[in-house]
């Protein structure tokens, strides 16, 4: 669909794409997660001890961190990418980190139907924040089965 304003071509689902004309510019957007990863995570090297189920941030250096609803390196960056980790690692080793969907812990440690926050420690909480920024991470779908839906950050003043 072409978008009479800013002349920018909006594809739903590509089957094909075949240009006809030289010289146009083409945008594509996805909703299909990160290169590389097949639409809800990323590996990525931990740049510190990381438990399963931490809440991460990605730094320019290209290392995951353990986030904080209190860091002050989170409440400096405009658009912060964070990742739930789907594994134990150490640092300086690959981990897998997910951006959306569900994941299941092996331990019942969730309340059905409960929201749940990022914590002082890179945990997940089921209590909201007073200080710092507020980040919804999910729900829980059972006591074992979360959805990892990140949600805009806020920051509390």
């Amino acid at each position: 669909m072409l978008d009479p304003k800013s002349r920018l071509i909006t594809i739903e689902k590509p089957k094909k794409l075949v240009l006809q004309e030289e010289n146009k510019i083409l945008v594509l957007s996805s909703q299909q997660g990160l290169s590389g990863a097949p639409g809800d995570g990323e590996t990525f090297i931990s740049a510190e001890d990381v438990s399963y189920g931490d809440i991460l941030y990605f730094k320019a250096d290209g290392f995951v961190y353990k986030a904080g609803n209190n860091l002050p390196d989170l409440l400096s960056f405009f658009n912060v990418s964070f990742f739930m980790s789907q594994a134990t690692a150490t640092a300086g080793n690959p981990l897998f980190c997910r951006f959306k969907g569900k994941i299941s812990f092996t331990n019942p440690i969730l309340t059905p139907g409960n929201i749940y926050y990022l914590g002082e420690n890179g945990q997940m909480t089921d209590i909201p924040p007073t200080t710092g920024i507020m980040l919804v991470i999910g729900s829980a779908i059972t006591e074992t089965d979360f959805f990892v839906n990140f949600q805009q950050p806020i920051l509390l003043r």
